[in-house]
């Protein structure tokens, strides 16, 4: 389980020091704080720590605190040039999803490991044990880029790392425009992300495909504020 803790939290914290507002490196928030963002221990945070700096992505200055290199961050991406800055980009960016997203399940119904369903399925739980606690779009992205690396194939690990921010934003934006509750909202998307699961699990495309659409479906209209039925 120690180890397990320690790739999400790996995982967690290169996802935070890819943010573009790292490009130029500077001083991460204090350990608590940190650990709170991406909703793991403090111990499971060292651990990451430790080992961002064995690659040399991060430096600790004793008494000072930890800080990104600024190598960190040098690639370009465009999807966070194209920027998020009102509804219409939401419904934009969402529509791209459909197509990159439905067929990506219907891959990972194809060639998921028994150990990716498993990946899968935790990041699924996780989400459902933090569903009071905030903006819950980290746990909410895990199942998704779970999904990505079941399908084997690396790009589309890469076109979901790469739009996690702007997914970031609309999903910010979407909870600001939300008229119900929380952890409701969160309760839904967990009951989803499960027939998602479940058709992963029965090796079955075409329903792994029509799960991705409908949960895709029901995530523009909570972006936008309109009311589930």
């Amino acid at each position: 389980m120690t180890d397990q803790l320690t790739e999400l939290a790996t995982q967690r914290l290169r996802e935070v020091i890819n943010h573009p507002k790292w490009k130029t490196g500077g001083r991460l928030p204090p350990e608590e704080k940190l650990a709170r963002s991406i909703g793991l221990s403090r111990s499971a945070l060292r651990r990451a720590l430790v080992r961002l700096r064995e690659e040399g992505l991060i430096v600790s200055k004793r008494g000072s605190g930890n800080y990104v290199l600024p190598s960190v961050n040098n690639d370009n991406n465009a999807f966070i040039e194209l920027g998020i800055g009102n509804l219409s980009d939401v419904e934009n960016c969402v529509r791209f999803r459909y197509g990159l997203e439905v067929a990506m399940c219907g891959e990972a119904a194809e060639r998921a490991t028994d150990e990716d369903i498993e990946a899968i399925i935790a990041a699924n739980q996780h989400l459902a044990e933090n569903q009071v606690d905030g903006s819950l779009f980290e746990a909410d992205f895990q199942v998704h880029l779970s999904i990505a690396k079941a399908t084997q194939n690396p790009y589309y690990r890469a076109a979901m790392e790469s739009l996690r921010t702007p997914m970031q934003v609309c999903y910010e934006i979407g909870r600001r425009l939300r008229d119900i509750p929380l952890n409701e909202a969160s309760h839904r998307v967990h009951n989803e992300h499960d027939q998602l699961i479940q058709a992963i699990k029965q090796r079955n495309p075409v329903a792994a495909k029509a799960a991705m659409d409908i949960h895709l479906s029901a995530t523009l209209n909570r972006f936008l504020g309109k009311n589930e039925t």
